[in-house]
């Protein structure tokens, strides 16, 4: 009983069900249909499969099993199904055993086919255990082989494995009956079936006693019976073979007598003789004779001849007449006179004759004349059925007076050329293998065997072959014209000729004049040798398949053949079956492709490894190898081109790539001449020809391409018209480059193209004072007037310089800070002072004029800042109005103040107080500096008191920026066994904000992939380490 994974609870319910298909099956074959089985009265009935099924068969909704794959013919396979009921319970479990079957009856006339094979197979008669190993009898292994016994001939008398080849006879087998038997064999693999000829020669053993089948003796003998004459006969014969039906013939004794002394038997012949002169008379002897065969153990037969012994004057004496005379003689020829001497008696006795004939077997044949006795022939003679004739002729006196010995006559049959030579088998079949050397016998079944009954040279035959075709000599088969021997004696080529028919011609008279003749046909079969390897159709093959191909696509098909036969040339895909080969890829092809080792098909296996432009082309070296033994093989070059599909989109060069990716600006510089080349990129596209062929466009207005080297690879951006940094420092260029295949391709980037200054623009002061007041005797170091600069190029430093300042009483610092150099002269009247500023880039000079008057200040007060610079911060982003901080100079007069130099800033007039004007930008601007200009309402000796200021103000970081990554995306591959705290990747973030709030640390985002991940860290550096899990 089955105990697969149905398990013991369901043993019950298991049904076990052998079903038989062709090996040969196909996908889509059907196995079983399940609701055959179905003995329940459940309806809705549903099957599943219980467990494995080997990949080869489905379970389809309506109960059918079909095969899905290749069978092999090796396996043993069995499929758990379940029949369940509506609701899931198991009703019965069924286990379907699969016989792979090879079906012989297909081939209807496998008589009619070539013998791929002979087996030459001896068994015993009468044996208990007989058998024979096909595989051992050709020294091959029949792995995967199925045999089966073709209906026909022999094969009802022996049964065979049909796994090992074993041949087993199905009862005993008896030598008399039958010496031969034969027979044809299957031999069926998954692909296709072979046939092969068994002869069993049936070997003897002494299972038969020998038979008396004839005996004969001397009416009387007497006692002047010459020595060596025949007094009798005893044969015999046993229908056994070889020395098993050798016969020896003894006289033993009988009740105590030993007349071997007398009497003497041919051991061979059978025929009794008289060896000795007799000295007692007795009308009665009987001889016993023992048959013995020559068998181990012998077997006997016994039998007994009755003799009368007389004396010499009971019969007279005896006279001989021997006569010769052909065996055709005619009936009623006078063949001799058996009368009474003329010595004999006085002349006047009348004499009769009468025959007498112990063997009474020639009264048929002969007559004796009762008053003459001239013997007349009365029948037909036959020497083959009885070479001489022997009887007596006994005269008789009328009178009865006068008595006469008994006249002896032997009559020899001389032989004449009456008989043909007889075959013993009229069809005669060989085998023999190609190439067999010349003088190597020819194994002939039935054995070639002819007889002629004829005596002599009548009988002596004498055997030659003739072609059946040509009907002159063989030139590839002799025969030995004498023991019928017959051998080779050409080159044999199976592929030239798979048989030969031929006429075996006896002649007796040894083929002289008046020779009789017979015929045999004898067929001789030559069995392949692998003498020829493999041969493709090409010496290279060329083969394309498009990039995109899917699994199973045909690449094409190898096509090589085999002029043998059989294993030795089998070539599954031939249907002509010349030859049989199996193929196989030995080097080349990456696992891209399979060929099909029968077929010769190439098929695409790997779809997805197959790109043009990885690998173009591929070469591959073919093995085609028979089923020889040993086998033999050639090789030839697949070459498979791919061809191209417009599969890739163009792509930029790497640097392109990554200004696209971090957005870092490529740079060109201001005011180049129109149509030059601001930036050069390249452009490729893997894919070939016109698909390869790649289109760039600017979608940005102002710009536009050129093709380099006039190559579609090479491009150039140019502007329109003249760029200036100064009105427009960014460009943002759509650039896409779209190939020519069809449908076509493209892709798209963005590039940020930063525009470099140039030093074409002069420095400008955008309000310079004009003119300021002090005091005679003012310090150095005070304050004078503060100087702004704007120009809009990057390129370049700004330097102050004081020009016409004769008196050398001033100074003006790098931030353009003019103040008291040398201690002013009191002075008493009014002194004008005119300073010249003059700022420089490096290329262009501007200057402006600050006339600066020095009053008497002896008797006035200095009006001054409560400090000479002044330190606020405010947050940035904080609303317009927002108060900065406050200003104050110590006056008893009204003080108006004022920016001499501001942006984004106002000052009340009145309190001092700034407040801001906009929304300020750290990240924009985070120091501003302005000047503040007090001025009294009153004026002193003509001129009013002023009074100057430096104001910083430091604008405060609010975290109002998110970092941003260099990239939008990052890829990193990790081995699966990279050791714990190896480096995967290492990130970059950054954030334009200041302090805390510009420090970035990385963590791992939360619901963001469906993915786990190990245990990891990230650490400020932004570095993603494997930790242990």
């Amino acid at each position: 009983m089955y105990a697969g994974p149905l398990g013991l609870l369901y043993r019950d319910l298991i049904r076990e069900v052998m079903v038989g298909i062709p090996a040969l099956s196909t996908v889509g074959d059907l196995v079983v249909d399940m609701a055959t089985f179905q003995t329940s009265n459940a309806t809705n009935v549903t099957y599943v499969l219980m467990c494995c099924t080997y990949d080869v068969f489905t379970l389809l909704t309506d109960g059918r099993v079909l095969v899905t794959s290749e069978l092999d013919f090796n396996i043993q396979y069995s499929i758990p199904v379940a029949e369940l009921d509506p609701f899931g319970a198991i009703l019965f479990a069924y286990v379907i055993h699969v016989n792979l079957t090879s079906d012989v009856s297909l081939y209807k006339d496998p008589d009619g086919l070539c013998n791929t094979t002979s087996f030459y197979v001896t068994m015993e008669e009468n044996s208990d255990i007989v058998s024979v190993d096909l595989g051992s009898l050709t020294n091959q292994s029949f792995s995967g082989v199925q045999f089966s016994l073709v209906p026909g001939g022999d094969a009802d008398r022996f049964s065979i494995d049909p796994s090992s080849g074993v041949i087993t006879p199905n009862g005993p087998l008896d030598r008399e009956e039958r010496d031969t038997l034969v027979f044809r064999v299957a031999m069926a693999t998954r692909y296709d079936v072979t046939f092969g000829t068994v002869a069993v020669t049936v070997t003897d053993i002494n299972d038969n006693a020998p038979t008396v089948v004839e005996t004969w003796s001397s009416e009387y003998i007497l006692q002047s019976t010459p020595i060596n004459s025949i007094v009798g006969l005893v044969r015999a014969e046993d229908p056994d073979a070889g020395e098993n039906a050798i016969l020896t013939y003894t006289i033993v004794e009988e009740a105590g007598e030993d007349f071997s002394e007398l009497f003497f038997i041919n051991n061979v012949t059978g025929v009794i003789t008289v060896i000795s002169n007799f000295k007692v008379i007795r009308e009665n002897i009987v001889l016993k004779i023992k048959v013995l065969d020559n068998g181990e153990p012998p077997k006997v037969a016994e039998t007994t001849i009755e003799l009368s012994l007389l004396s010499n004057d009971a019969v007279g004496n005896l006279t001989r007449l021997n006569v010769s005379v052909p065996e055709d003689v005619a009936i009623g020829t006078a063949l001799v006179n058996a009368t009474v001497p003329a010595s004999a008696g006085d002349g006047t006795i009348i004499y009769t004759y009468v025959m007498q004939d112990p063997s009474g077997l020639n009264e048929k044949y002969f007559s004796v004349h009762n008053e003459t006795g001239e013997i007349t022939v009365i029948s037909g003679l036959d020497r083959e059925t009885e070479p001489s004739h022997q009887f007596f002729v006994e005269p008789n006196a009328e009178s009865g007076c006068d008595r006469q010995s008994l006249i002896l006559v032997v009559i020899t049959l001389e032989d004449i050329n009456d008989n043909a030579p007889v075959f013993k088998h009229q069809t005669l079949q060989g085998a023999v293998r190609e190439n067999t050397p010349i003088g190597e016998p020819v194994i002939i079944i039935p054995e070639l065997a002819v007889d002629d009954k004829d005596f002599g040279i009548n009988g002596s035959v004498d055997i030659r072959l003739i072609d059946e075709l040509t009907r002159v000599g063989s030139s590839k088969f002799a025969v030995n014209s004498t023991s019928g021997h017959i051998y080779v004696s050409g080159d044999l080529d199976y592929e030239a000729a798979q048989s030969y028919t031929l006429i075996v011609e006896a002649m007796d008279r040894d083929g002289t004049s008046g020779y009789r003749s017979a015929t045999a046909r004898l067929i001789i079969e030559l069995q392949d040798e692998n003498d020829n390897s493999p041969q493709f159709s090409h010496e290279d093959f060329h083969f394309f398949i498009p990039e995109n191909a899917t699994d199973s696509a045909l690449v094409g098909t190898v096509l090589a053949t085999d002029l043998d036969s059989a294993h030795n040339g089998e070539i599954f895909y031939n249907p002509y079956h010349v030859g049989k080969v199996d193929h196989f890829i030995v080097d080349g092809g990456d696992g891209v492709f399979r060929l099909d080792f029968s077929s010769g098909q190439l098929t695409l296996v790997r779809g997805d490894l197959l790109d043009r432009e990885a690998v173009d082309w591929y070469t591959l070296t073919i093995r085609a190898q028979d089923r020889g033994s040993p086998s033999l093989s050639n090789f030839t070059n697949v070459n498979v081109t791919v061809t191209d599909v417009n599969d890739n989109t163009p792509s930029f060069d790497d640097d392109t790539l990554r200004h696209f990716l971090t957005r870092e600006p490529m740079r060109t510089v201001e005011n180049l001449p129109n149509g030059t080349h601001l930036l050069t990129l390249s452009v490729t596209d893997p894919d070939a020809g016109v698909s390869g062929s790649v289109r760039l466009d600017v979608t940005s207005g102002g710009f536009s391409v050129v093709m380099l080297d006039n190559s579609t690879e090479r491009w150039a951006i140019v502007s329109n018209g003249t760029l200036d940094r100064e009105d427009r420092e960014t460009y943002e260029l759509g650039i896409t480059a779209t190939d020519m295949g069809t449908p076509a391709l493209s892709s798209s980037i963005t590039i940020v193209l930063a525009v470099d200054d140039v030093n074409d623009v002069p420095p400008t002061f955008p309000e310079p004072p004009d003119e300021v007041t002090l005091l005679g005797g003012s310090h150095p170091g005070t304050l004078v007037a503060i100087f702004a600069v704007e120009d809009p190029d990057l390129d370049g430093d700004i330097e102050y310089s004081l020009t016409q300042d004769h008196h050398q009483l001033f100074r003006i610092n790098d931030a353009g800070v003019v103040d008291v150099k040398r201690r002013l002269p009191h002075v008493t009247t009014t002194m004008n002072v005119n300073v010249t500023i003059e700022v420089t880039d490096g290329l262009h000079v501007t200057n402006t004029t600050l006339q600066v008057h020095v009053e008497d200040g002896s008797s006035m007060e200095t009006l001054e800042f409560e400090r000479e610079t002044y330190d606020f911060d405010v947050i940035e982003k904080s609303p317009a109005g927002t108060v900065v901080g406050a200003v104050n100079v110590s006056s008893d007069q009204p003080v108006q103040y004022s920016f001499q130099s501001a942006h984004g800033f106002v000052i009340d007039s009145s309190t001092g107080t700034i407040r801001s004007q906009l929304q300020l930008d750290r990240e924009e601007d985070d120091k501003h500096n302005l000047i503040v200009e007090a001025t009294e309402s009153s004026i002193w000796y003509g001129h009013p008191r002023r009074a100057y200021a430096v104001v910083s103000v430091r604008v405060l970081d609010v975290n109002d920026n998110a970092p941003e990554f260099g990239r939008d995306a990052y890829d990193a591959d990790v081995l699966e066994d990279a050791p714990v705290g190896d480096v995967i990747l290492t990130l970059s973030a950054t954030d334009a904000d200041d302090g805390i709030n510009g420090d970035v640390v990385y963590s791992k985002a939360e619901g963001q992939s469906n993915l786990s991940f190990p245990d990891t860290f990230w650490d400020h550096s932004g570095t993603f380490d494997r930790t242990p899990c």
